[in-house]
């Protein structure tokens, strides 16, 4: 009879404990697809149009000069194939290379980031920047894109309507320092301003002379 009794209090145990569900783990996030507009994507098949566009840089350019200190505009228009309603679709870049032929390897700098419907921005070139002056190349890039990795990233393909990067070269000049020191005379000058001073200084002694007997004859 005690041996029964356990058993059933053993089963009664068993279905009365807690049953815990197993929750299973958390998953990751789903992995985006690959955009081969916006970046290289090895395993999307695509092609590029033939119906792109480009920026036309409007100033500066290369017939025209500007002064160190003196603000330069950019500003910039896409053509006609350019889909400007859809691309750039996020902002547009704008970066400056100063032409060293001394130098090897030249690398752009960004001067500054603009909003996609921006076409214009005005930069203040540092004086380090300027230096002596010299010849400049201006890059507007959309999007960033860039397949020569100069002044972006590349992309594997590129939609209608997109607009390539624009590049123009503009030359800044640094005036020369005025000469105030010194005689602003040349020596030969000099010379003859002296002669003309002291044939001044003659006269005016023979004129006053004059007119003092003059007058003296009117007195009397």
């Amino acid at each position: 009879m005690l041996l029964r009794s356990l058993s059933f209090l053993t089963i009664l145990l068993h279905f009365s404990s807690p049953i815990h569900a197993q929750i299973p783990p958390p998953t990751a996030p789903p992995t985006p697809a690959c955009n081969p507009f916006l970046t290289v994507c090895p395993s999307v098949p695509c092609e590029s149009s033939a119906a792109t566009g480009y920026v036309t840089v409007l100033s500066p350019n290369i017939t025209t000069y500007f002064y160190v200190g003196q603000p330069i505009v950019i500003a910039w228009e896409y053509s006609a194939l350019t889909d400007v309603a859809t691309y750039p679709a996020n902002n547009v870049s704008v970066w400056y290379l100063k032409e060293q032929p001394e130098v090897r390897e030249e690398k752009w700098t960004v001067v500054g980031v603009v909003g996609r419907e921006v076409r214009n921005l005005t930069w203040d070139m540092p004086e380090v920047v300027a230096g002596p002056g010299g010849v400049f190349k201006i890059r507007v890039v959309p999007d960033s894109v860039d397949n020569s990795l100069a002044t972006g990233h590349a992309v594997s393909c590129t939609p209608p309507g997109w607009p390539w990067l624009g590049q123009v070269s503009f030359r800044v000049v640094r005036p020369a320092p005025l000469q105030l020191d010194g005689d602003p005379f040349p020596p030969a000058m000099s010379s003859t301003v002296e002669q003309i001073q002291t044939v001044i200084k003659s006269l005016g002694f023979w004129v006053g002379t004059i007119v003092a007997g003059l007058v003296g004859l009117w007195v009397m």
